[in-house]
């Protein structure tokens, strides 16, 4: 245990993970698209449509952000414990 060189891979991946989010939030938004419909009467209709496609990116960059954020936590974790020696026996 005791590894330093885990703390920069922690790093590595909050990097990862944060722009996992920021694209998470760039599919979602791009997946919205207004549908506008003018009735004969004069009315006007308006609805959203998600894509689907957009949304199933958006939600699998957002779980992949998680485990990138569980794994850096448990990099830190391996990173700074360190491992107890048991007291020696004397004979």
């Amino acid at each position: 245990m005791h590894q330093p060189w885990r703390a920069v891979l922690a790093l590595v991946e909050l990097v990862l993970a944060g722009v996992a989010v920021w694209g998470a939030f760039a599919l979602w938004g791009g997946g919205i698209f207004e549908v506008v419909v003018r009735l004969s009467d004069g009315a006007t209709l308006v609805s959203r449509h998600l894509a689907g496609d957009h949304a199933a990116g958006a939600i699998g960059l957002g779980l992949l952000a998680a485990l990138l954020l569980l794994d850096a936590i448990r990099q830190v974790v391996l990173a700074l414990r360190t491992r107890r020696r048991g007291k020696r026996r004397k004979r």
